[in-house]
């Protein structure tokens, strides 16, 4: 077993999480209160938490830690439509660019559990994967709150009564 590939799937799975934090606190920040801005809260703490975890397992292999630059592929990533729904201020498109940032950051924990990673680390993975599964759900389940209507129709205060 070489830590170097697995050093290196931690350190992909920290860049993701980096990129996903930015996204879900730019959304939280912009959304009225309501389920999606309480997710995007929720998931961003979930990210800071995650990264803290995923370091401490880099430096337990001998990695250390990575610096906290600007995030670089953060527009290109699964947030890449993120800009446009903000910019629109539509619930809908925020919710569709959740949904497929969630999707994304999902595909590189799979990606990561399909490498030949050490037991602790694959534990730890997995918990987590587990955890973002949950987050995804729920985001999902935000399109049951939303009105049939166009969005002009979720005044923030329409959600803000839903809990």
């Amino acid at each position: 077993m070489n830590d170097k590939y697995t050093m290196a799937a931690l350190r992909d799975l920290v860049s993701v999480r980096r990129d996903s934090e930015q996204a879900l606190r730019l959304c939280a920040s912009s959304l009225a209160a309501g389920a999606l801005r309480e997710l995007c809260i929720r998931g961003a703490v979930e990210c800071a938490d995650a990264i803290g975890e995923l370091e401490a397992l880099l430096e337990r292999l001998g990695g250390g830690r990575q610096a906290h630059g600007a995030v670089s592929g953060f527009w290109r990533s699964g947030w890449a439509g993120l800009r446009a729904a903000l910019a629109r201020g539509e619930h809908g498109a925020i919710l569709d660019a959740c949904e497929r940032g969630e999707s994304w950051i999902l595909e590189a924990y799979r990606n990561a559990l399909d490498d030949h990673l050490p037991d602790f680390v694959r534990d730890a993975v997995l918990r987590q994967f587990e955890i973002l599964m949950s987050t995804h759900d729920a985001i999902r389940g935000c399109r049951a709150q939303r009105p049939v209507r166009g969005d002009a129709a979720a005044a923030p205060g329409a959600q803000a009564g839903q809990r």
